[in-house]
This record gives C-alpha cells, structure tokens and sequence, in this order.
C-alpha cells in the first residue's frame, strides 16, 4: 500500500501558501498562489488555492493524499461558501474527498502550539486573540476590523500616527516627528500645498489595509524618542495584552502571530515582555502557518502526532524551499 499523504493550505488576503508531507512530517512539496479569502481576495479563491494545491502536490500521485487542511482567513463568517470555495480548488487540485477548513486562528494556533490548550494572539494588519481547548477554538476578542476594533494593530498604528499628524498641523495636538513623516510617506510632493489636505487626500485614496505599512514609521519614531509616537505604541501594546486577557485565564501556552509580533520590533519585545510578566509563561512565537495547517490535518485524519513531530514539522517548512 503506498504511504499516506497529507496537504496543508494557509490561505489569505494576498497569497495562498500549501505543503505537501508524508505521515513521518517530511516535507514532499511547496506550492504558492494569489489569495483566496472568500471575502476580499482578486479572482477566483477556488483557482487560486487550488493552484497553490497543485503545486505543492507536484508529480506525486493525488490518491495518496488521505487528509487536508485548509485555513482561509475570512471563512468563520461566510461557513458555507468558505466550503464550496475549499471543495473546488481540492477538485482543481485533481483531488478525492473533501479536505477539512480552519480559520487563519485555528492553524496559526496550531502552528506554534505545545498542547492543545492556550491563548494566540495575533497582530498584523488586524489584531485579535482566541482561546483554545483541544486544539479548537472556544473564545475571541477582538478582530473586528480596523473600524470597530483591532485595537493595537498595524492599521491601528498607521491610523493613529496619522491623526496625530494632522493635530500637529491643525494645532489640536502637539509638534510631533510623525507629521513630517506622515507627509514624506503620503504627500511627498504636496499637492495643495496644505499638509492637512494633502494627507486626508492620500488616506483616502488606499485601501484602510494599505494603512497598516505606516506602522513602521509610527515605531520608528517612538524609537527615535518622539513623545507622541511613543505614546501611540505604549498604548497599542497595552491594547494588544487587553486583548489577550480578556480570553485568557491561566493559559499553558501562549502562541504569537502576525507581523507585529513574529518580526524583531519595539511593538513584539514590549508584548512579550509584558504577557510573559502578566501570565508567567514564555511567549511561543508562531512559525509558518503551514505548519499548523498540516498538523492539524494529521490529527482530522486520525494520524499519529508524536510529540517530536511538530518541531521537526516546523524545521523542515524553515528550510524546505518551495518549488517553482
């Protein structure tokens, strides 16, 4: 009988990432497509995962493949048109069956988890935190977009250094580094020859997502020792350990994802810090989705996960380059 196979998908807004693996974790195949959130993504999400299917997948047989996991960022809100999409691009992918669908939560959770009870708090473009028990979800806060909430987030960020620095402008607020920044970001050339006008022009110009790349200039100068923009970060890492209280209790593991937490930053050490102080347990940074994504795959199709797997699982998805 040929050996079992297994496929993993981390599907979002911008790209969808897969991994193909046998039942002993090793790496068999990368594959990498345009996103496939069924609620923003350009084109088709069904081609598009199932290309990244595909290429994972290669020249080896699709009948071997026993299990699959997809985790598609914006299906715990549209369930039943998240299946569809995730049952034709199995199909595209000339695959048998029906693979099983998470949320970005769920297999970045999984990604990083030491056992299956704990806390994810994720900041990236959005932020949010989530309870799980037995590798399944059981309380959110948070993520509710950049208009109600994903308070500490990199929009978070982007949007409040950008009102700080039209309150410099207008006078409502106090000289900060941020307003020449803002400008020299967004309204380099200035327009209107008003820095104010020039700057709501610009905001409103991008998606609210695209805000979210003012973060680092907002960092920046709270490294820089800008009492404004350092203002702005303390109060978004204080948000973000909020967040994380609200459904935390006494966790056994906490799971770290999303840009702002997994990348070298003032924003990821603060965190950090303050969560490991508050709850008396190290922060585990996630690595790649994927990983979860395929583990949690494992356990759907009742395949064995020895307690060595995961590490080696997310060693190998560090170092395995994606075919081409």
């Amino acid at each position: 009988m040929s050996e079992a196979l297994v496929l993993g998908a981390d599907v979002g807004g911008t790209s969808a990432k897969a991994a193909l693996i046998d039942a002993a974790g090793r790496v068999l195949g990368r594959g990498r497509a345009a996103g496939g959130n069924v609620n923003s993504s350009d084109g088709d999400p069904a081609e598009n995962i199932g290309a990244a299917l595909r290429e994972a997948l290669g020249d080896h047989d699709p009948t071997r493949v026993v299990a699959g996991m997809i985790g598609m960022a914006g299906s715990a809100a549209v369930p039943d048109r998240a299946r569809r999409v995730a049952d034709a691009a199995w199909r595209a992918a000339r695959l048998t069956g029906s693979p099983s669908i998470g949320t970005d939560l769920d297999i970045a959770y999984a990604a990083g988890a030491t056992g299956g009870d704990g806390v994810l708090l994720l900041a990236g473009t959005g932020a949010v935190s989530a309870a799980f028990t037995g590798y399944r979800l059981t309380k959110r806060c948070d993520g509710l977009g950049w208009l109600l909430g994903d308070e500490g987030s990199a929009v978070w960020l982007g949007i409040e250094g950008l009102r700080a620095a039209v309150a410099a402008f207008d006078g409502r607020g106090p000289d900060t580094a941020l307003a020449a920044a803002m400008v020299a970001r967004l309204a380099p050339d200035s327009p209107t020859g008003d820095p104010r006008q020039d700057l709501v022009a610009a905001a409103f110009r991008v998606p609210a997502a695209r805000l979210g790349e003012l973060a680092p200039t907002v960092v920046a100068a709270a490294a820089d020792g800008d009492p404004v923009a350092e203002r702005i970060v303390t109060a978004g890492c204080a948000a973000l350990v909020r967040t994380a209280s609200v459904v935390a209790d006494e966790p056994r593991c906490l799971v770290l994802a999303g840009s702002l937490l997994t990348s070298p930053g003032l924003v990821a050490h603060r965190v950090r810090t303050d969560l490991a102080a508050r709850f008396g347990v190290d922060p585990v940074v996630a690595p790649d989705p994927v990983a979860g994504a395929l583990l949690a795959a494992l356990r759907a199709a009742g395949l064995p996960v020895p307690p060595e797997l995961p590490d080696r699982l997310r060693a190998a998805l560090d170092t395995t380059p994606r075919q081409r």
